[in-house]
C-alpha cells in the first residue's frame, strides 16, 4: 500500500492527505465506518506534525460525518475544533463555511442538544 510505504520514507504530509482523501472516498461511497478510521488515521498525523490549518480540515470532515451519522452533538464537538483552526490559522473561508456547517447541525438539534452545543460553542 502507498501510504506505508511512504509512512517508512518519512512523508508524512503526503501519507496524512492520502489518508483524509481515502476518507473522503468511503464517505462518498457510504462506508461511514471506513471514513472515519481513514480521517482518525489523517488526523493523528496532522495532529503530530502540529498542522494547525491541516487538522481543522479533517476536525471538519469527521464533523460532517458525524452529522451524516446522527451523532449531532459529536458533529458540533468536530466542527468547533475545526473553526477554531481555521480561525487560529487565518483561514477565513473555511472558518465561514464550518460556521454554516455548525449552524446546520445546531437547527437539527433537539432542545437539549441546542443547549449543550451553545456551551460547546
Amino acid at each position: 500500500m502507498v501510504p506505508a510505504i511512504s509512512e517508512k520514507q518519512g512523508n508524512l504530509n503526503l501519507v496524512a492527505l492520502t489518508y483524509h482523501e481515502l476518507g473522503m472516498i468511503a464517505l462518498e461511497e457510504g462506508d461511514l465506518r471506513s471514513a472515519r478510521e481513514w480521517y482518525l488515521k489523517s488526523l493523528n498525523i496532522k495532529e503530530k506534525q502540529r498542522n494547525l490549518n491541516e487538522s481543522a480540515v479533517t476536525h471538519h470532515a469527521l464533523g460532517i460525518l458525524s452529522f451524516q451519522e446522527g451523532h449531532i452533538e459529536d458533529s458540533g464537538r468536530w466542527l468547533v475544533q475545526g473553526l477554531a483552526g481555521f480561525l487560529q490559522s487565518n483561514d477565513n473561508l473555511n472558518a465561514q463555511t464550518a460556521l454554516r456547517a455548525f449552524s446546520r447541525t445546531f437547527q437539527h438539534a433537539s432542545l437539549d442538544q441546542k443547549a449543550n452545543l451553545k456551551i460547546m460553542f
